[in-house]
C-alpha cells in the first residue's frame, strides 16, 4: 500500500480553497474581512492532519519512518517553485522596484525558511512577508516527524492521541504567555513556536482516527453541537490586526471549527487501497472477538498490484471493515476452512504488504490472532493499535 497517498477527498480541496481565499481577502484589506488572515489555521490543521496520517502509516506498516526519503519528498515537492520564485523575484524585483534594497537578503532568508522569526524579530524579509507560513510548515516537517516517532514508541498503545493533545495544550499555554508578558502583536502572529497549536490539533485528529476509532465515532455523533462553533467564524471577521485576542483566544475557535469540518468530511475507507479482481482465499483463525470456539473465518484478498506481484489483506468478517473492491466479506464464494489456500503474504500485524504472486504457502490450520494468545498460552506480535491491523495476512 502506497503510504504517501490517500484516496480522493475533495472535501479537502474545497477546505484548501477556502483558506486561499481568506488570505487573499485578508492581503487584499477587503472590507468585512479584517480577520480573513485566520485564513492560514485553517491549512496549519489541515497540513497536521495529512502528514501526521502519513506518518502513523508508514509507522504501521514497517515500525519506522524513513527520514531521508520523507524530507526528500518535501523538499522535491516545495524547494523547486519556491527557488524558481526567488530567482524570477531577484532578476526583476531590481528593475520594478528600484527603491529596494533588501532583495537578496530577503531572498536569502525565505530560502533557508527563517522568514517566520525573521520578521518576529529582524522586520526581514520585509516585501516577501507571505513566506512567514511556509517557514512554519518547513519547521514542523523538520523536526515533527522524530517526534512523533519518539512519542509512538514512549507511549502506551492507543494513547497517541493523548500526548499530542497534550502538546496541544502547552503550546496554546505557551502563546498566552508569549501575549500576557507583552509582546507585539507580529511577534506572536508570525513564529513558528506560538503557530504550532493548528499543525498539533490536526495530528490530534490524524491520531484518533487511527488509534480509537470508537472515539472518534462518539466525537462525530456529537457533531451538530461542534458546528456553533463553524458558525462563530464569520463573527471572527470583525477581529482586526494587532487585537490580541486573536491571539487569545481567535486562533483556537478556529482551530477548533477546522477539526470539526474535518472530523465531517473524514472518510473511514481514505486508509484503504484501490483493487481490482480480488482473488478470496479463505481459512480460520484465533480472534480475541470469537465468540465461542476461539476461531473465526477470515478471508485473504489477493488483487494484483503490478506484473509479478500482488496485494493481500485478512480480516474477520465483518462488511464495515472489508476493502471497498468487496461489496460482502464473502463476495469470492463461501468460505472452507477444510482446506487451506495459498496466500502470498506473511502474518503482518501493521498494515498490508507488498509480496511476491500466490506462493505455496498455506493457511490450512488455525492461526493465531496477532498479539492474541494461542491455545498454548504462547505470545504473538503486539497488536497493532490501528485498524488496519486487524486484517493480518496468513504467515
Amino acid at each position: 500500500m502506497n503510504a504517501d497517498r490517500f484516496a480522493y477527498n475533495p472535501a479537502l480541496d474545497g477546505l484548501r480553497a477556502v483558506a486561499i481565499l481568506l488570505v487573499i481577502l485578508s492581503h487584499a484589506h477587503a472590507p468585512m474581512f479584517d480577520g480573513a488572515f485566520f485564513g492560514v489555521d485553517l491549512f496549519f490543521v489541515l497540513s497536521g492532519y495529512l502528514i501526521t496520517s502519513l506518518l502513523l502509516r508508514e509507522v504501521a506498516g514497517t515500525g519506522r519512518i524513513d527520514y531521508w526519503r520523507f524530507y526528500q519528498r518535501r523538499l522535491y515537492r516545495l524547494a523547486p517553485a519556491l527557488l524558481l520564485f526567488l530567482g524570477v523575484y531577484c532578476l526583476v524585483a531590481p528593475r520594478v522596484w528600484p527603491e529596494l534594497s533588501d532583495v537578496y537578503s530577503d531572498a536569502l532568508v525565505s530560502a533557508l525558511y527563517l522568514a517566520d522569526y525573521g520578521i518576529a524579530f529582524f522586520d526581514s524579509p520585509n516585501t516577501l512577508l507571505h513566506m512567514w507560513s511556509l517557514a512554519v510548515e518547513e519547521h514542523f516537517y523538520l523536526l515533527w516527524p522524530p517526534l512523533l516517532m519518539g512519542i509512538v514508541r514512549r507511549t502506551p498503545r492507543g494513547q497517541v492521541w493523548r500526548a499530542i493533545l497534550l502538546l496541544f495544550l502547552m503550546g496554546w499555554a505557551w502563546r498566552v504567555l508569549c501575549v500576557s508578558q507583552g509582546q507585539q502583536f507580529y511577534e506572536v502572529f508570525f513564529r513558528f513556536d506560538t503557530r504550532t497549536t493548528g499543525l498539533l490539533l490536526g495530528s490530534m485528529l490524524a491520531a484518533l482516527t487511527v488509534e480509537r476509532p470508537d472515539l472518534f465515532q462518539r466525537m462525530r455523533a456529537q457533531l451538530p453541537r461542534w458546528m456553533w462553533l463553524v458558525l462563530a467564524l464569520p463573527l471572527l471577521m470583525a477581529l482586526e490586526w494587532d487585537d490580541m485576542n486573536a491571539m487569545l483566544w481567535g486562533l483556537t475557535v478556529v482551530e477548533l471549527a477546522t477539526l470539526a469540518i474535518l472530523i465531517a468530511v473524514h472518510r473511514p475507507r481514505d486508509w484503504w487501497p484501490r483493487c481490482s479482481a480480488p482473488r478470496c482465499s479463505c481459512g480460520w483463525a484465533s480472534s480475541p472477538t470469537a465468540s465461542t470456539s476461539g476461531t473465526t473465518p477470515w478471508c485473504a484478498i489477493c488483487a494484483p498490484n503490478s506484473p509479478g506481484r500482488s496485494r493481500c489483506w485478512a480480516g474477520l468478517p465483518s462488511p464495515r471493515r472489508w476493502p471497498p473492491c468487496l461489496s460482502t466479506p464473502w463476495s469470492a464464494g463461501p468460505c472452507s476452512g477444510a482446506t487451506g489456500a495459498p496466500c502470498g503474504a506473511r502474518r503482518a500485524w501493521g498494515m498490508p504488504e507488498h509480496r511476491p504472486a500466490l506462493s505455496s504457502r498455506c493457511c490450512s490450520r488455525p492461526r493465531p490472532w496477532p498479539g492474541s494468545r494461542s491455545a498454548s498460552g504462547s505470545s504473538g506480535r503486539r497488536a497493532s493499535p490501528y485498524p488496519w491491523g486487524r486484517y493480518a495476512a496468513c504467515r
